[in-house]
């Protein structure tokens, strides 16, 4: 166990932790690019109190901010079909969890081009979105007409108590401090609003077996969770009645073709001949490498905040 000469844990602060992958080189420095889906090659560690993963060196907050409000991912709007499909599964799912007996005021966080929204409206919700990255909410506002707002969920215009959903899809894992950005979550959400979270499950048994080389050890990600420590941080801001599934993608084949190159090597190489070869590289596929959805509720009244307040406990302070 290295306890030493690691960034403290970046929501205890506890010095201590475990490394759970070694740089792959002595000298390597923890690149940070977040239109960058290369795989990570520092380390990446545990915190020994709280058990968050996390990168490790861990990037200050400014260099998320604006890596975030101006790379350019080419491949990201090639995908917009696949995406649609996603999230429209996801847009159902919530209508089936807390019904739709009236129009819904959903917020986006990290909406990206919009693609959740527009599917939102098209089905009568009330959709808005935030999101740092300003050349995709050009595109959004230009191709869309999308209520869209460029920067930070902490922005004064987002008022409290605003919304009955919030959705935070592949958003969570990119943060700096996750229970604070929850909590302002939690902030604007209306009493008993619901939150939707999906995120890599390092926990999942696919993770295990694939350890180093699981799809989402990535350069782009700064935390890694678990079922229990993404329920710990949910807790810490101000969550209950936490639920979690499998959270199903779709995407081309040639999209899984070509990633796994870099996981199988010569067979990811073969894999993505076969596919061009019999004519497959624009069929859709349903995959699951690890992805969960976690789903939480903001108490509904005091009474029920009190109680969540005495009921609930975590490590994490």
């Amino acid at each position: 166990m290295d306890k030493t000469n690691h960034s403290p844990c970046p929501l205890c602060k506890n010095k201590q932790a475990f490394t759970v992958y070694p740089a792959l080189n002595p000298k390597t420095n923890s690149l940070y690019s977040p239109a960058d889906s290369t795989r990570e090659e520092g380390a990446i560690v545990k915190c020994i109190r709280c058990k968050i993963i996390y990168k490790d060196p861990f990037p200050k907050p400014l260099v998320l901010q604006e890596g975030y409000e101006e790379s350019i991912d080419e491949q990201y709007l090639s995908l917009l079909p696949e995406r649609k499909a996603t999230f429209l599964y996801v847009i159902k799912s919530i209508e089936k969890h807390i019904g739709k007996k009236r129009k819904l005021k959903i917020l986006d966080v990290g909406c990206a081009e919009g693609t959740l929204l527009s599917l939102a409206r098209e089905r009568g919700w009330d959709a808005s979105g935030v999101e740092p990255n300003k050349h995709l909410v050009r595109w959004a506002k230009k191709h869309e007409k999308l209520k869209i707002m460029q920067g930070s969920i902490y922005n004064k215009k987002l008022k409290k108590n605003s919304f009955d959903v919030i959705t935070l899809l592949d958003v969570i894992e990119h943060v700096h401090n996750p229970i604070k950005f929850l909590s302002r979550c939690n902030e604007l959400l209306v009493p008993g609003g619901t939150i939707f979270i999906s995120t890599p499950d390092i926990g999942s048994p696919i993770a295990r077996m694939m350890r180093r080389r699981w799809f989402y050890i990535l350069s782009i990600h700064v935390f890694y969770f678990t079922r229990q420590t993404m329920s710990n941080v949910l807790n810490n801001a101000g969550f209950y009645r936490i639920k979690t599934c499998p959270y199903l993608l779709r995407t081309r084949l040639s999209y899984v073709a070509e990633k796994s190159k870099n996981y199988i090597g010569l067979l990811g190489s073969i894999f993505c001949g076969v596919v061009r070869t019999l004519g497959l590289a624009n069929r859709e596929v349903t995959y699951w490498l690890g992805q969960r959805m976690f789903i939480a509720q903001k108490p509904n009244t005091r009474i029920d905040t009190r109680f969540f307040k005495l009921k609930s406990h975590s490590i994490l302070t």
